[in-house]
């Protein structure tokens, strides 16, 4: 038997013992082959027994990935040095990495308006009626993170309901995908109702949820990834799905990658409870606020303040943990 990894020197073994008419038998080679370079590597091997006139059965190949592993955070990816380990593929694939072009995904992202790449389906026009297409990241070690969030900017353009696009997660190297959160279960996150290509749940009634129809420029999106803390393995993909049905749009683009814990020390006021408007507010009225730390650590003794109508500003101190 032989091996050629990445086109390399060929390496020849004998495989031991008698096989029998029907069988088949694992072998391993003795010869370690060398997969260390990250990215694609292609293993080829194949038979050479004398007497063989059947050829067409003797050959077998494979490409796979050495995925980059990154463990150091925040993750922050504008793309602009090139994929930097995200990989396209899926069937009918038309993932791109340049500037999008297309008649109404055109444009950088706001955030980053001097980008010149984004990933998007087919920069300068519609994508595949027939896809059913990923983009998929490096490899992502959280073992010491603790309440991991991941924000990125997006642009989507599909029929309404038919085609659509959503970020997936799996832990373990990309054998099983599962989507991330549901219909505004972050910012910006999904699209109400439902997206035929992504089949329907019959627990929920409805279809799964997914970015589609049209999204009208560029927005930033965030989740909660809490329950992917301390998981050794973690990649994400956005994963674009077509019904099949109805085409002609210019489909997602997405850009600004982000991976993070919170900020150790991060608190902001999130609601202003009361007062509220009501007939005849009096002098003394009391000011209450919702108090949410975003951070990493336990906080307390720290200000709070507010200001009436730009008068004197009242700062206290919050003296709760």
């Amino acid at each position: 038997v032989n091996l050629q990894v990445d086109g390399g020197s060929v390496v020849t073994e004998i495989v031991p013992g008698t096989l029998d008419p029907g069988e088949s038998v694992d072998y391993t080679f003795t010869a370690l082959a060398d997969l260390s370079t990250l990215g694609e590597h292609e293993i080829l091997v194949w038979t050479s027994l004398a007497g063989d006139t059947i050829i067409s059965n003797d050959t077998a190949d494979a490409i796979i990935t050495n995925i980059p592993v990154i463990a150091t955070f925040p993750y922050s990816e504008d793309f602009e040095d090139g994929p930097e380990g995200w990989t396209s593929g899926g069937s009918n694939s038309t993932w791109e990495l340049g500037f999008p072009s297309a008649s109404i995904i055109d444009g950088a992202p706001p955030t980053t308006p001097s980008s010149e790449n984004s990933w998007a389906t087919n920069l300068n026009d519609f994508y595949d009626l027939t896809e059913d297409s990923w983009v998929q990241s490096p490899c992502f070690d959280f073992t010491d993170l603790v309440l991991p969030f991941v924000r990125f900017d997006i642009w989507w353009e599909t029929p309404d309901f038919w085609d659509g696009v959503r970020l997936e997660y799996s832990t373990d190297a990309g054998a099983s995908w599962d989507p991330i959160g549901g219909i505004g279960t972050g910012d910006n996150w999904y699209t109400p109702g439902g997206c035929y290509a992504f089949d329907f749940d019959p627990v929920s009634g409805t279809y799964f949820p997914a970015w589609e129809g049209s999204g009208g420029g560029w927005e930033t999106a965030q989740h909660d990834i809490t329950f992917l803390a301390g998981e050794p393995q973690v990649q994400f993909r956005f994963h674009m799905a077509t019904s099949g049905f109805i085409g002609f749009a210019d489909g997602v683009a997405f850009d600004n990658f982000y991976v993070s814990d919170p900020f150790p020390n991060d608190v902001g006021v999130v609601d202003i409870v009361e007062p509220f408007s009501a007939p005849d507010l009096s002098t003394t009225e009391s000011v209450t606020i919702e108090v949410q730390n975003f951070g990493t650590l336990p906080q307390s003794g720290f200000p709070v303040s507010y200001q009436l109508d730009g008068g004197a500003i009242v700062t206290e101190t919050f003296t709760g943990t």
